[in-house]
């Protein structure tokens, strides 16, 4: 195998953890727009479709943002 093809670790032989989170982060507007458009309904994963189709409507789009703050709301992975 040649140097190239190797994947060594940083120096000390320890990958470094992720300093920050996965994924796309909520942003404070989108989550307050969800939270609002939603209101009292419940935040069950048998409505997630429902719940699209609110945004829908709404916004005349699903945004990423939107997408992210719905998905966090309902305490999807």
């Amino acid at each position: 195998m040649s140097d190239n093809a190797q994947t060594a670790a940083p120096e000390g032989g320890k990958r470094r953890g992720r300093f920050g989170p996965r994924g796309r982060q909520v942003t404070a507007q989108a989550r307050h727009d969800i939270r609002l458009l939603l209101g009292d309904a419940s935040r069950s994963r048998d409505l997630l479709i429902e719940h699209l189709h609110l945004v829908q409507d709404k916004f005349g789009a699903i945004s990423a943002a939107h997408l992210a703050a719905l998905a966090e709301e309902m305490h999807l992975p």
